[in-house]
């Protein structure tokens, strides 16, 4: 089928989630994901923010509204002058009225730092009206760059300066797994894709005509809608 932070339990110290890299997110998304998204329309609910520099990325591609969601009181400063509305918590605690009128929902490398992500998925489901879209990035537990260190030396650690193994991803999701919780949700996938480069890995994608991929993405990319 490729193509064609529940955070009740979470403690902060200070602006930073204990156990998480002390970085700031929502830096500028690959541009895979904004093709992946294509054209927006209406309101924009933008879960896990971060600093929001691709707020601009999400005008551009025709959102009208922008909601951004961020409990990190440093990153919600910095996107407050790139959203019309920043919201400071949990999506559950703040943003209920926002997200029964949003026309699409992403999470972008955040369900991957939630405690309970599946129930995160449901909340946003009951929430969500009827025609609504969701966008989930997360990291892709089957990648052969996580999977090949794991078995042939048993690493897998974790890492402070962020990336794909930062050490504040508590969840973690192959294709499979991440289709049965949005179904589970309530949600049913209708795209799949990912984000494997520009170099090697892409270029035996497009030879193996994408039969490899889910082992060649680092990023998973899945649109959802309501079933």
């Amino acid at each position: 089928m490729w193509p064609a932070r529940h955070n009740a339990t979470v403690e902060r110290t200070g602006n930073v989630l204990r156990g998480q890299s002390a970085l700031q997110y929502g830096g500028n998304r690959p541009e895979s994901l904004l093709g992946f998204i294509g054209p927006l329309q209406g309101t924009v609910v933008d879960v896990g923010a971060g600093r929001g520099a691709w707020g601009p990325d999400l005008r551009r591609a025709g959102a009208g509204r922008l909601i951004a969601v961020e409990p990190d009181e440093a990153s919600a400063d910095e996107a407050q002058s790139r959203y019309d509305v920043v919201l400071r918590g949990r999506i559950e605690e703040t943003a209920a009225e926002f997200v029964s009128e949003a026309d699409w929902i992403i999470l972008a490398d955040c369900l991957e730092h939630l405690v309970d992500p599946w129930a995160t998925l449901r909340w946003l489901h009951d929430a969500a009206r009827v025609d609504a879209r969701l966008i989930v990035s997360i990291p892709n537990l089957r990648y052969l760059g996580l999977v090949g260190p794991l078995l042939l030396a048993g690493r897998f650690n974790y890492s402070d300066r962020g990336g794909i193994m930062d050490r504040g991803h508590l969840r973690w999701f192959t294709r499979r797994s991440l289709e049965h919780a949005a179904m589970s949700a309530g949600w049913s996938p209708v795209a799949w894709s990912g984000e494997c480069g520009t170099g090697t890995r892409a270029t035996i994608d497009r030879l193996t005509v994408h039969r490899l991929r889910e082992l060649l993405v680092h990023q998973l990319y899945m649109k959802a809608v309501k079933q």
